[in-house]
């Protein structure tokens, strides 16, 4: 190989360095074990790439808020940052951060509960600091900032998706086996809801589905517990009034025979 061959060899391998992280389309000559599911992490991978483009573009305020067990909820973090990258060979990854303003300070009583928040903490990517106080209390600091992620790639099976989120919408990593057949334009859209903050559907479309009659049959039940609580409340009242009206009547007729 001659000199310029061995000079545009190392240009070729820099330039493809520099692009590593660069979302790529998903290859077409993908492995027999994972064919089943080619088209549609194409079409999550050109979906959600143009999405991050149009969030990043416009850069809506959205804000997100979080249960951090032992201290309570985080409220009013803001969404920015978002990006699609190919992570694997035919991994796709969506992924943005949740931002505050100031570090949230807390403490847990034994080391048990201590050790569980730290594990849970760190493994969801949060920056967590901790020491140990002289009254055995553990003391927390965490910094205002949450990953999230939403990463699809081919299932081990081969004939299905693998799709992993964290920080999604709670503190912690979850894991959902999908069909090819139930990712399609309406998943898409309702990935997208959900990640604004807007009423969707998505975690129906994972699986934990409720039926219109079933959620109308919900709304009914907690409408009728609802105007039970107000007539128990106004009957207690009301009981209430007569209770203090009958003493008074008492009263009036006991002062007026010792008068």
């Amino acid at each position: 190989m001659g000199f310029l061959d061995e000079v545009k060899k190392q240009q070729v391998a820099e330039k493809a360095g520099t692009k590593a992280q660069a979302v790529q389309p998903v290859d077409a000559a993908l492995p027999s074990s994972t064919s089943a599911v080619a088209d549609c992490l194409k079409m999550l991978n050109d979906g959600l790439g143009a999405f991050a483009r149009r969030l990043g573009a416009a850069m809506p305020d959205i804000r997100a808020s979080y249960e951090i067990s032992g201290y309570g909820r985080i409220e009013g973090l803001r969404q920015s940052g978002y990006k699609l990258t190919k992570v694997g060979e035919h991994q796709r990854r969506f992924e943005f951060q949740c931002n505050g303003r100031e570090s949230i300070e807390f403490s847990t009583s034994s080391r048990e509960s201590c050790d569980e928040t730290l594990d849970k903490l760190i493994t969801a990517g949060l920056q967590v600091q901790y020491r140990s106080h002289a009254d055995w209390k553990f003391l927390f600091t965490v910094k205002p900032i949450v990953p999230v992620e939403i990463t699809f790639e081919p299932h081990s099976t081969g004939d299905s998706v693998r799709l992993t989120s964290k920080n999604l919408d709670e503190i912690g990593i979850r894991m959902e086996k999908l069909e090819p057949a139930r990712i399609d334009e309406s998943f898409l859209h309702q990935l997208e809801q959900y990640v604004l903050r807007k009423p969707d559907h998505f975690t129906e479309l994972l699986g934990n589905q409720i039926p219109d009659d079933l959620r109308e049959k919900f709304r009914s039940q907690i409408a009728e517990r609802q105007q039970e609580r107000e007539n128990n409340s106004q009957v207690a009242e009301s009981d209430e009034s007569g209770a203090i009206n009958r003493l008074k009547g008492l009263l009036g007729r006991f002062a007026a025979k010792k008068s």
